[in-house]
């Protein structure tokens, strides 16, 4: 079981939280509306709404920053296009859309408190090193194949061919120095790569 606990400045969606969650093996351990209660976790991962940080004015940052220290942190946003770069920065495990469905954040839940099958999100000096960075198109595939998308499934969304997108794999592999999908995986989340929702802009 999965314990979260949730800041989310509207009552409506945390309600909605309590009642979806449970049923993919998530517990809510804790809930707040606003951001001034002390930072004390029992929790693997803490949801933060972008829309209750305001609040703080100045000190949002030091705030996330804060929580990023306690436990992995999934920023949750108000559309699609929310910019999130600031908390990915920061230390956030990755971000959510409320626009998205149970499943999506579910899934992306599950990826912030174990990133590593299981295993102990590891500190950011064990983020792989890239001999170069990846292109736009690198990092939209890196995304995808790191949700569990197959190739044929990146091609269609993309507009390419799968052929084109076993090259991508394999410049992506050759640059982040991974081999398997659960390397790759593991690249896409430390390095701050893999985000929801998924774009399918781009060229």
């Amino acid at each position: 079981m999965i314990r979260v606990e949730v800041l989310d400045s509207s009552p409506v969606y945390l309600c909605g939280l309590a009642r979806v969650l449970p049923r993919d093996g998530i517990e809510i351990v804790g809930m707040r509306s606003v951001p001034y209660e002390e930072l004390v976790f029992a929790a693997d991962v803490y949801l933060v709404d972008t829309c209750a940080l305001p609040l703080l004015g100045v000190e949002a940052r030091c705030y996330v920053s804060k929580a990023v220290a306690l436990c992995q942190v999934l920023i949750l946003t108000p559309t699609r296009d929310f910019p999130v770069q600031m908390f990915l920065e920061l230390g956030a495990a990755g971000s959510v859309s409320k626009q998205e469905d149970a499943n999506t954040l579910a899934r992306a839940i599950r990826v912030a408190a174990h990133p590593m099958d299981g295993c102990a999100y590891p500190g950011s000096e064990q983020v792989p090193k890239a001999e170069t960075s990846l292109s736009e198109r690198e990092e939209q595939v890196l995304n995808y194949i790191a949700c569990g998308y197959t190739h044929g499934q990146v091609a269609r969304r993309l507009g390419i061919s799968p052929h084109t997108v076993d090259t991508y794999v394999k410049r992506i592999r050759a640059k982040l120095a991974v081999g398997n999908k659960a390397e790759l995986t593991r690249a896409a989340v430390l390095g701050k790569y893999l985000q929801w929702p998924i774009s399918d802009s781009g060229v």
